[in-house]
């Protein structure tokens, strides 16, 4: 009885091994198979849904702004992006090409920073290449010299990409890497950043709500920006209410209803802004809307981030500067009307260098 025992008992064991032998090998097999079927870096496997550019493109910074250099029917063009701008224009006057393009009737532009219409061309639809990427617009127009637009607008581009292009690609701003990067539109790319926003459109324009304490609110209230990759200053307000409460730290101001320009601190994108410049309007340009006013580039560089406005996302992640989560940036001032301003007090100013105005006209 006791050898058949040990029998059973040895027959057991070698069962076990055998079984254990076995597992061994099928995770093996499953570990190499893994090792050979995974997708190289820079590629995406069908199960792997992390999006991948279709091109990057390198950009240049001009006056805080994005530079393109752009292709038309093979000759050079110079673009400045503007997520602001409702409509691509292209400025003839200098561009012999572009005076040649066809067009299929006359339109008018309004621009807020003028708070005016500007006369112009709708130009047929036209195809630019973008370091090889086709872009196709439909809604081009074609602005002539008597506009004078670009040196009221401290321009030197041949033309400004707007919503149009915005609404055919996811697209990421990598301003430290000064690169430029093109999804498929809905892609989602938050697993690349810390903070998502929901954009809000108004008029096809990209908005966001944050909240912040401005130096003349008693507490922090939600603001609604439009992202302006095309102003070239931090922040503007046209709103009455926060126009009011400016006015009132500023007797002149209050007394003459002129728009204001200062310095605040806030918090913006988890970062601390400190003695940013700040212009406040007194009337708000024609087709503002609701909105509160507008974030601009010095602000934005201070982030890389995405706008993808199919799924009406945009996706922040502050660039490194050590452990440092406050930002003083240029402090040039950037009035976006030819409205006459005055400074106010209601932020103290933490150095003495000079200041620095730049005027539309």
């Amino acid at each position: 009885m006791e050898a058949s025992r040990q029998g059973l008992a040895a027959k057991f064991m070698h069962v076990t091994l055998v079984t254990v032998m076995i597992k061994f090998a099928v995770h093996c097999t499953a570990f190499l198979l893994l090792i050979f079927v995974s997708p190289a870096p820079g590629t995406t496997a069908a199960q792997d849904n992390t999006p991948v550019p279709k091109t990057e493109i390198p950009f240049e910074f001009e006056n805080n702004r994005i530079r393109l250099t752009m292709e038309l029917q093979g000759t050079a063009i110079t673009m400045l992006l503007d997520s602001g701008a409702s409509t691509s224009i292209l400025f003839g006057h200098d561009h012999d090409l572009i005076s040649s393009l066809k067009t299929v009737g006359k339109t008018s532009i309004l621009f807020p920073a003028l708070d005016e219409r500007i006369e112009g061309d709708t130009v047929e639809a036209v195809e630019l290449t973008l370091h090889g990427e086709p872009i196709y617009l439909k809604k081009m127009v074609r602005l002539d010299s008597k506009a004078d637009l670009r040196a009221r607008l401290l321009l030197r581009y041949d033309g400004i990409l707007g919503q149009e292009f915005f609404q055919q690609f996811a697209i990421e701003i990598d301003p430290a890497a000064r690169v430029m990067r093109l999804y498929d539109r809905g892609s989602d790319l938050s697993a690349f950043y810390r903070t998502t926003h929901t954009l809000y459109m108004q008029d096809d324009a990209p908005h966001i709500r944050f909240r912040s304490k401005m130096p003349w609110e008693t507490m922090p209230s939600a603001k609604e920006m439009l992202v302006d990759t095309g102003y070239p200053g931090a922040i503007v307000f046209w709103d009455s209410t926060h126009y009011r409460k400016a006015a009132k730290l500023t007797p002149e101001a209050y007394r003459d209803s002129t728009a204001i320009v200062g310095r605040a601190s806030f918090s913006f994108g988890r970062l601390k802004f400190l003695q940013t410049p700040v212009y406040l309007g007194a009337y708000p340009p024609k087709q503002v809307g609701k909105r509160d006013g507008l974030i601009g580039a010095s602000i934005l560089n201070n982030f890389s981030y995405a706008i993808d406005l199919t799924s009406r996302r945009m996706w922040m992640l502050a660039i490194a500067e050590g452990s440092d989560y406050s930002r003083q940036i240029d402090g040039t001032f950037y009035p976006p009307n030819d409205d006459d301003y005055v400074f106010s007090a209601f932020s103290p100013r933490l150095s003495i260098s000079p200041t620095t105005v730049i005027r539309q006209n």
